[in-house]
């Protein structure tokens, strides 16, 4: 038995510190429909991305501005996705702003 809680809690303690690739917030992110958490920075977007309710819809904006070839607004808009986790953004801004773009048109 205590082998086996031993066990557990190193499951736990490794999964605590698995690290997000920035790939994976930008998933999630496109699969967000809960209410934004920065609606000034929503705002400040402009254009019809300021009007979006949520992540997904802004990702939606963002494809669309990588689609386009404005990989620098598409940057933008994903960034304020994750206005939330600073560690998310981070990551995203590391990857940068070319492979950010490239992932969001599908060119990986």
């Amino acid at each position: 038995m205590k082998k086996h809680i031993l066990l557990f809690t190193a499951m736990l303690a490794s999964q605590s510190s698995y690290a997000y690739t920035w790939q994976e917030h930008l998933e999630w992110s496109s699969n967000d429909d809960g209410a934004k958490d920065c609606p000034t920075q929503y705002t400040a977007l402009g254009g019809d991305a300021a009007q979006c309710p949520n992540r997904e819809c802004l990702m939606v904006h963002a494809r669309t501005a990588a689609s386009n070839n404005n990989y620098g607004r598409a940057f933008q808009i994903v960034l304020v996705t994750q206005c939330h986790n600073k560690s998310a953004q981070q990551s995203i801004q590391q990857a940068g702003q070319k492979k950010v773009g490239d992932w969001l048109v599908g060119i990986q």
